[in-house]
C-alpha cells in the first residue's frame, strides 16, 4: 500500500492499472465457480470500494458516492464482474463435448435434482441455484435435460451468448446504481 501514498510518483491511471492487474485478479480468483450469498458479494464490493477510495486519496469527511467512484475509476462492482465471469464459464461448459466431466456433472445436477429427494432444512447457496437465478433474467430455466439442450444451442452461438451476458451485466449494473 505504500505505492498509493506516493501520489507524485505515480499517476492515477498507473495506480488504477496496478490495482486492476495485481489486486483484482487475486480477489476474483476462480470466481466463475463461486456460489456465494449476496451478503458476501456485498462485502467484496465494499472492500473494492475501500481500495478505490484509498487509491484516489478520498478520506472522511470528504465523500464521494459509489456511482461517482466507479465512474471516476472507470470500473464496476466486483459482484458484476463475478456474474459476468460465471456467465462466460457456463457458456464454455455448455459448448464442451457431452462426455466431459463438466457436462456430466451439469446433467447429473439438473436431472438428479428431480429424481433424488433433497435434504431437510435450509439449503445452502450452491452453484446450480446461482446459475438458475442468472438464467431467470433471460426467462430461461434449468429444470430438465431439455433445458440443457436449449441452453447448449444458445451457447453454441457465441455472439448471442455474449450479448445475453452483456445484457445480464448491464441489468445488474443498473441495479447497483439504484441500490448504492
Amino acid at each position: 500500500w505504500a505505492m498509493w501514498m506516493r501520489r507524485p510518483l505515480l499517476t492515477l491511471e498507473k495506480r488504477l492499472l496496478i490495482y486492476h492487474t495485481i489486486i483484482v485478479p487475486i480477489m476474483l480468483y476462480n470466481c466463475d465457480s463461486w456460489a456465494v450469498p449476496k451478503t458476501s458479494l456485498h462485502q467484496l464490493d465494499k472492500c473494492h470500494r475501500y481500495h478505490l477510495r484509498s487509491i484516489l486519496g478520498i478520506r472522511w469527511p470528504n465523500t464521494i458516492s459509489n456511482n461517482q467512484l466507479y465512474a471516476r475509476c472507470n470500473t464496476q462492482p466486483l459482484s458484476v464482474m463475478v456474474q459476468d465471469r460465471r456467465w462466460g464459464m457456463l457458456g464454455h461448459a455448455l459448448r464442451m463435448p457431452q462426455d466431459t466431466p463438466a457436462q456430466l456433472a451439469l446433467h447429473f445436477a439438473v436431472v438428479g435434482s428431480q429424481i433424488h429427494k433433497s435434504r431437510r432444512g435450509r439449503h445452502q447457496t450452491n452453484l446450480l441455484d446461482t446459475i438458475r437465478t442468472d438464467l431467470k433474467h433471460h426467462q430461461l430455466a434449468l429444470k430438465c435435460a431439455d433445458d440443457i439442450e436449449t441452453l447448449r444451442a444458445l451457447a453454441n452461438d457465441k455472439a448471442t451468448w455474449r450479448s445475453m451476458g452483456k445484457d445480464l451485466v448491464l441489468n445488474l449494473s443498473k441495479l447497483h446504481i439504484v441500490l448504492f
